[in-house]
């Protein structure tokens, strides 16, 4: 979406990224963070792997150094693929499960805002995908039960 140059950020935002990302999500990943930048946002990135998805020990240390953040943007619903140990649970859905529960653990008190790609259907017809459309039920769910 293009935004109009009036609207404008504040403060650090803390942008989460899968880590391996094809070329085509890495210039989605390229893009977000520069909008942000030239919105006002200062920014910090944190690459993680979705395959492990542990993120205790990542937060940990970002909590200390970055105790001012304004808001996460969450970029984990562009991982592709199952979890490896449970294959039904697309990898996205999993990872941005873990990420939630370690903003929560932290302490951030900020919001989550998670990106997703074929979540939902725009046109009649259309198929969502379903890793999308997981990932956008855990959004709604997380948002009623930790707003």
């Amino acid at each position: 979406l293009s935004l109009r140059e009036s609207v404008r950020l504040d403060g650090r935002w803390l942008l989460v990224v899968p880590e391996h990302l094809d070329a085509d999500a890495t210039r989605v990943a390229h893009d977000v963070e520069q909008a942000l930048t030239t919105h006002g946002a200062t920014v910090h990135t944190l690459a993680l792997d979705p395959a492990t998805a542990d993120f205790d020990d990542r937060f940990a240390g970002m909590y200390e150094e970055a105790t001012d953040v304004t808001g996460i943007l969450s970029l984990l619903g562009l991982a592709v693929g199952p979890h490896p140990e449970h294959g039904e649970v697309p990898i996205a859905t999993a990872t941005s499960l873990a990420l939630v529960q370690a903003v929560g653990e932290a302490g951030f008190g900020v919001p989550v805002w998670a990106v997703t790609r074929g979540a939902v259907s725009v046109v009649p017809g259309e198929v969502p995908e379903t890793a999308g459309a997981h990932l956008w039920a855990l959004g709604r769910v997380a948002a009623l039960e930790i707003p």
